[in-house]
């Protein structure tokens, strides 16, 4: 029987290593605990798909969940566009955001046009706010995201200048 778990375990993880390490990767560094989505995964996928299939999915999976929860700080200043079937509220952003374990998270080039020209409608201070959120702020940063204008970049540097000149001065 030891050939046989041999052999099973050998085929899991050919199958799930790759992903596994991706997604300790990613919840490191973001410090997450994956236990969430793994449950609603299982629930969900597992039962979807026939044979090993789901082990396949799990990453892109994983991404997409990550990709959901980006959003939700949005909520806060975006009206969602509708609700999934689960009666979570989207905002058709489609960021479609993609995973490689050496680079990161990347976005193909006009979604982030599409993500920058929902962001314009935002005051500076609530995408500061928005930077807050350490998933938000990761992705944004490492998919190079330019949610701030010039004008804004200018605006926030000069604030921090007269920050630091204030308690120089006291």
């Amino acid at each position: 029987m030891e050939n046989f778990k041999k052999l099973f375990f050998d085929w899991m993880t050919n199958k799930v290593d790759y992903q596994v390490e991706a997604i300790d990767k990613i919840c490191n560094e973001l410090g997450m605990f994956p236990n969430e989505w793994f449950s609603k995964y299982l629930n969900r996928n597992a039962k979807d798909y026939s044979g090993s299939d789901f082990l396949v999915e799990m990453l892109p999976d994983f991404v997409w969940y990550i990709s959901k929860e980006f959003q939700k700080p949005l909520h806060k200043y975006i009206e969602p566009k509708g609700y999934n079937i689960f009666k979570e509220p989207y905002l058709a952003i489609g960021l479609n955001l993609k995973y490689n374990l050496n680079t990161g998270f990347s976005i193909k080039k006009k979604n982030k046009k599409k993500f920058i020209k929902l962001c314009s409608v935002l005051t500076l201070t609530q995408k500061q706010d928005l930077m807050t959120d350490k998933l938000f702020s990761y992705i944004v940063n490492q998919t190079n995201l330019k949610i701030f204008s010039k004008k804004e970049l200018r605006a926030l540097k000069l604030k921090k200048i007269n920050e630091f000149y204030r308690s120089v001065k006291q």
